[in-house]
């Protein structure tokens, strides 16, 4: 029995280093895991999924076209009521309404 505590104690003495190393990292290893944790940690986002991100896309174009729809109706409106003018001007000059409208057409065509 005292051989086997004697090898016991030189088999410490000889890795003890190992032994201290080994409890150091465990303990690091557990202080990381269940230690506290920084008060302005930011909290996991996760990315949004290929269908949101596809359904965000699509209103981003139906929007872009709405957008377009309602320019090209402004732009009408105004070309209207530059035609009504002429058209009201030609009820009582139609001669000089034929010219401006040929001017009109001219430049916006």
């Amino acid at each position: 029995m005292k051989k086997q505590a004697q090898a016991a104690w030189r088999f410490v003495r000889r890795w003890w280093w190992a032994f201290a190393l080994g409890a150091g990292v465990a303990g690091a290893v557990l202080w990381r895991i269940f230690g506290p944790r920084a008060p302005d940690a930011q909290p996991v986002t996760v990315p949004p999924k290929l269908i949101e991100r596809a359904r965000e896309e699509v209103e981003r174009v139906h929007l872009e076209g709405e957008v377009e729809k309602a320019r090209i109706r402004t732009q009408a409106e105004d070309t209207n009521k530059q035609l009504d003018v002429i058209e009201a001007k030609g009820k009582t000059d139609p001669k000089a309404a034929r010219k401006e409208l040929a001017a009109f057409l001219a430049s916006n065509l």
